[in-house]
C-alpha cells in the first residue's frame, strides 16, 4: 500500500492503530479480503488520510473483462 510506505507505517503499527489483528490487515492489503465501509473509515483514520485516498489507484482492464452492454 503506497500510503503506508509514504507515511512510513508498518503493518503491525497500522493494525494496532485500528484495533485489528495483523493478519486481517495483510489479507486486505493482499486483496484476499474486501473492505467494509467501516474498515475504510478505520484504515483512513489509522493512516491519517481521507477515505478517497485509499481508492487512488489505476487498474488496466482488457476488453474481454468488460461485459457488453445489453440493449433493451
Amino acid at each position: 500500500m503506497v500510503i503506508m510506505s509514504e507515511k512510513n507505517i508498518e503493518i503491525p503499527d497500522l493494525a494496532d492503530r485500528i484495533g485489528v489483528d495483523e493478519r486481517h490487515v495483510r489479507r486486505i492489503i493482499n486483496g484476499e479480503r474486501n473492505f467494509s465501509v467501516s474498515e475504510i473509515y478505520r484504515f483512513s483514520i489509522g493512516l491519517g488520510v481521507q477515505p478517497k485516498e485509499l481508492f487512488d489507484f489505476e487498474i488496466s482492464l482488457k476488453d474481454e473483462y468488460i461485459p457488453p452492454i445489453k440493449k433493451p
